[in-house]
Formats: structure tokens, sequence, C-alpha cells
């Protein structure tokens, strides 16, 4: 089906960063828009809102880089739990999709261990100075 309104200038640089394989522009103007806006951009994704499911499919593509790179970690997490909020149905519906899902979920838990990991290892430095400090 063809789309009846042009791209936003969120939607092309989607695009354009997911073939250059450089998010960093895409994070940047995410990092400017407020709560709104971001919420408006990610609905506008779907297709029931103008979008397709390839702009399903390249978000979901960054969100995966996102996690992998390990950094902004609560802003992708915030970025995920709207997008399967808004977009989930649509996801189980497509092959495509659930395939990325998969992938997102292992990275998903491959990032969170790594937090725990790091969050254990200040908790035991902490003890170790509170312990020497007495």
């Amino acid at each position: 089906m063809k789309q009846l309104q042009p791209d936003s200038e969120f939607q092309k640089l989607l695009k354009d960063c997911a073939s250059s394989g450089n998010y960093e522009p895409l994070l940047e103007l995410l990092k400017t828009m407020g709560p709104s806006s971001i919420d408006a951009e990610i609905r506008s994704l779907g297709p029931s809102a103008g979008g397709d499911v390839k702009l399903l499919e390249l978000f979901m593509l960054f969100i995966e880089h996102q996690l992998a790179s390990r950094r902004d970690f609560e802003l992708t997490e915030a970025f995920l739990g709207l997008f399967l909020k808004l977009h989930g149905p649509m996801i189980a519906e497509h092959a495509e999709l659930k395939q990325i899902a998969a992938r997102l979920l292992q990275e998903h838990s491959e990032a969170w261990s790594n937090i725990q990991d790091l969050l254990n290892q200040c908790s035991c430095l902490i003890s170790y100075f509170k312990s020497a400090v007495i």
C-alpha cells in the first residue's frame, strides 16, 4: 500500500541511519525531542498511522544496536517499552519482526546481565570501603 503522507524527519533519519549503520544522529534527535513528540513519532511507524512494517523493523534494529552498544540503557529501555506497548500486536503478526524481537530479547538479557555485574562490583567495593573506614 502506498503511503499517503511523506516521511517525517524522524522516519527519513531512521532510514538513513539504518542504511549507513550509524545511529548517532537518530539518537541525538530523540534526545532533543519531548515525550509527546517521541510518542507521536514511534506511533507513526505503524501501518495504522501511516508507517509500514519496514519502519517497525528499522526501529527494532535501532534498538538492537543501542542495546549492543551498552550506552544510554535507560533511554533505550524507555523507547523499547513504548514501542512494544504500541506495536506489540503487529510484531506478533509478522515473522520477520518476531525474529528481530527474539534477538532483542537476547541482547536485552545480555545488557541487563552486564549491568547487574557492574552493580554487584560497586556494591562489593562500597562494602569493602565501609568496613575499611570503621
